[in-house]
């Protein structure tokens, strides 16, 4: 995270918003789990274990709502034997 959610201030690393004083260390903590369950779900692929990849994959999205998560969300979920899931996925992505 480089800015404050609260008050947009450049963090610079820091936990707590040096303009507004917000205490972001919890929303760092998830971001950083978020982006733990997204290495792992590249890991599992490389590994072939899709299933490993699959349930990473639903951890970091669940945490991080951004494209990338949903994508790696989405390719999990077709390699994974859930084709259903892996569409309606994919046309959340692409309207």
């Amino acid at each position: 995270m480089k800015h404050c959610p609260v008050c947009r201030a450049n963090l610079e690393g820091a936990a707590t918003c040096r303009r507004c004083g917000a205490d972001l260390s919890r929303l760092m903590d998830v971001e950083e789990a978020a982006r733990t369950h997204y290495r792992d779900a590249r890991e599992a692929f490389s590994r072939g274990d899709f299933a490993a990849m699959y349930a990473h994959a639903r951890e970091s999205a669940a945490k991080r709502k951004v494209p990338a998560t949903r994508r790696l969300l989405a390719c999990a979920a077709l390699l994974n034997g859930d084709p259903a899931e892996a569409l309606r996925l994919w046309r959340r992505l692409n309207p």
